[in-house]
């Protein structure tokens, strides 16, 4: 697959307007010429993105590829410097979870329904791993399937949440998922770690990863 570059442009100084997208061709004063097409300028008005890449002058260039930073341009450089990192970026592959085939599936810290902490190695093996937004209607569209699935092996459902509590109504969902197992192993964790979406190389939800009786990714 080929990556899909970003460019991001940090900084407060003649940037016109909250922070948007460009895609296309498209001409922006900060670079000097027009965009080049594929190609989104994410512009950080307020400055966010550049506080988390340590960025101290604007302008500065960072490029993202799949949300992975893999170059950096600060003040001054020269169209030939944006262009040379751009060419760059295409021969960029970002880990998958595919990469992770043949591992130990990293441990995982989290919380159960009841508020009890729970990690991943105490859960049943094999185990299907669900990566679970409760924002995310295909997640939930999910779980009837995923009912059926544990009759043959444990589900997992890893629900991302800011805090560790969860609407009454997705709580109550939830809750009648585990409960409705007939003595099948489907468990539901609360995880808080946004770092473990990293760590499993996750790039959306739902996603699914299977753990062997050992625990090993396969």
């Amino acid at each position: 697959m080929r990556p899909s570059p970003h460019l991001v442009l940090p900084g407060k100084r003649r940037i016109p307007r909250d922070p948007v997208r460009s895609r296309g061709s498209s001409s922006h004063p900060e670079l000097g010429k027009e965009i080049p097409p594929g190609l989104q300028l994410l512009i950080d008005r307020a400055g966010a993105l550049g506080s988390t890449f340590g960025v101290n002058r604007a302008p500065t260039l960072i490029l993202l590829v799949e949300g992975n930073p893999v170059g950096r341009l600060d003040w001054p450089f020269t169209e030939e410097n944006v262009m040379r990192e751009l060419t760059r970026s295409l021969e960029f592959r970002p880990l998958t979870s595919r990469d992770l085939l043949g591992a130990p599936a990293p441990d995982i810290l989290a919380l159960s329904l009841s508020g009890e902490p729970v990690v991943l190695a105490d859960l049943s093996r094999p185990l299907l791993l669900v990566f679970f937004n409760p924002g995310c209607p295909p997640c939930w569209d999910a779980l009837p399937a995923l009912a059926e699935i544990s009759r043959d092996v444990a589900v997992g459902v890893l629900a991302f949440v800011g805090e560790p509590r969860l609407s009454p109504a997705d709580r109550s969902r939830l809750a009648g998922f585990v409960q409705a197992a007939d003595g099948y192993p489907r468990f539901v964790l609360l995880v808080q770690d946004l770092e473990v979406l990293r760590t499993y190389r996750v790039m959306g939800m739902p996603s699914y990863i299977l753990l062997d009786e050992k625990g090993v990714i396969t």
